[in-house]
């Protein structure tokens, strides 16, 4: 797979005052449509490279920003006060998008926490889309965490919002020990656990998705690796059985884990990508 052109700079303010940084990949044409990515946590905007690459060759162009509190952002590190806030952002996000491609149709895709965060937005803003891809969407704790773990967690959360509670082990992301080492030696991301209140407010956030499922409308793709330990597949398989739209897809990986762009199978995972984007965005 040929490289992307390399990225253009990007850059907005928040409507709280934070500079928010992005990355955006043109493709060698005029673009006909857009890709807005989302990323999740321990994650930036760059790591998209490949999944550029790739669309970016389709004739897409593809834009994301680094979440407020990660890598090149503003803001506390891992940090969020309320999912609001995020929303907020993409808010602004979106706007940014569209006066720089008027006119062209866009799909959003989301990863992990990002998943929630654009699973979300959808749901609360309605937003003129093509279509919703989530990547090991975060919209059910993984199995492993109990309910009393959870308890405790919204306990600190309310006591203590700002204790590092929240650990996401590199190695459970991927099953590439290159990767792993890429994320080890990676100066962007945030490597201590993430706040209580972060915990907190994704954990609230799912809830909400689940209760608004009905509102989801938009074509929606939700693909998760059967062997994540950070996320749990029963939550994108939820929503899809749930949610509003009458063109939905889940498709389970079998045994990979979270991050399944990074995944050594990350290319089945943009062979079902890929097609899924194309006719959706000139749909």
């Amino acid at each position: 797979m040929a490289a992307p052109v390399v990225p253009a700079e990007l850059s907005l303010t928040s409507a709280d005052g934070l500079r928010l940084v992005g990355s955006a990949w043109a493709p060698a044409v005029e673009p006909r449509g857009v890709v807005v990515v989302v990323h999740g946590l321990k994650d930036h905007a760059q790591r998209y490279h490949g999944l550029a690459a790739a669309l970016t060759q389709d004739g897409w162009a593809v834009e994301g920003f680094d979440l407020r509190g990660h890598a090149r952002s503003e803001g506390p590190r891992a940090w969020v006060r309320r999912f609001d806030d995020l929303l907020g952002d993409l808010d602004r996000v979106f706007a940014l998008v569209r006066e720089r491609h008027p006119g062209l149709p866009i799909v959003l895709f989301g990863h992990s926490m990002g998943g929630a965060l654009a699973t979300r937005y959808v749901e609360t803003r309605a937003p003129s889309l093509r279509g919703l891809v989530l990547s090991g969407a975060a919209l059910r704790p993984p199995p492993t965490v109990s309910r009393a773990t959870i308890a405790v967690t919204k306990l600190i959360g309310a006591l203590a919002p700002h204790a590092a509670v929240f650990a996401s082990p590199n190695p459970d992301f991927s099953r590439d020990p290159a990767v792993v080492a890429d994320m080890d030696r990676d100066p962007l991301i945030y490597q201590r656990p993430a706040a209580a209140r972060t915990a907190v407010e994704l954990l609230r956030t799912m809830d909400r998705i689940h209760a608004d499922a009905g509102r989801l409308s938009v074509p929606l793709l939700a693909l998760h690796g059967t062997a994540d330990r950070l996320t749990n597949p029963t939550g994108s398989e939820a929503l899809v059985e749930t949610a509003g739209s009458s063109d939905k897809t889940y498709r389970p990986f079998p045994g990979l884990y979270h991050d399944l762009l990074h995944e050594p199978e990350r290319d089945d995972v943009l062979r079902v990508i890929r097609p899924w984007v194309a006719g959706h965005l000139r749909a």
